[in-house]
């Protein structure tokens, strides 16, 4: 496992699996359906950031103002955030209202939690995509590193394999010792 992390580490790996050699399909397909997710997405990514940033940063702001004790921070920062996103989605659909009526007020009451669910999604998926990205770059040209941690992998999973077998065997065993009264 440490052999694993370390070169996990030196190659900058994070999460990602490292295949023992990348082909062209499923690196067309990763391409394709993350960049198109990517690419729908950024509209109502960017709304929701821009809808939703003020309040994200507000639990920050209120526990620098407040300075409160350190048992209380996490209640006053979900006080916070809480208020704050019931106060915004107020705000969107006043606005809303406002602007165009109750056909407006509805449409915005739906997108604007729509489009900040969209925007935390899109933020996660942009880095994930650039972790493996900058991931296959790193390992083009090195097909030993791939194959390295391909073999790591396999030998990982045959020791939790092998470990889970004697595991469940020392229950198995356990269990007609404690059956039999033998137990403690």
């Amino acid at each position: 496992m440490e052999r694993y992390a370390d070169l996990s580490d030196a190659l900058h790996a994070g999460e990602g699996d490292v295949p023992r050699r990348y082909r062209f399909l499923p690196v067309a397909r990763y391409v394709l359906v993350r960049g198109s997710l990517l690419a729908l997405g950024l509209p109502f990514a960017v709304a929701g950031s821009l809808l939703w940033a003020p309040v994200a940063r507000l639990p920050g702001f209120v526990v620098w103002r407040v300075k409160p004790q350190f048992e209380v921070t996490a209640t006053i920062k979900l006080a916070a955030l809480l208020g704050g996103t019931f106060a915004a989605w107020i705000l969107w659909l006043v606005l809303g209202y406002l602007v165009g009526g109750v056909a407006v007020a509805v449409v915005a009451a739906v997108l604007a939690p729509v489009c900040g669910f969209v925007a935390m999604l899109w933020m996660e998926l942009a880095h994930e995509v650039r972790e493996d990205t900058a991931l296959f770059l790193r390992l083009q040209g090195r097909p030993e590193l791939r194959e390295q941690f391909a073999e790591l992998r396999s030998e990982l999973t045959e020791t939790f394999r092998r470990l889970e077998k004697q595991w469940m065997e020392e229950r198995k065993v356990s269990a007609r010792e404690q059956s039999d009264g033998r137990g403690i």
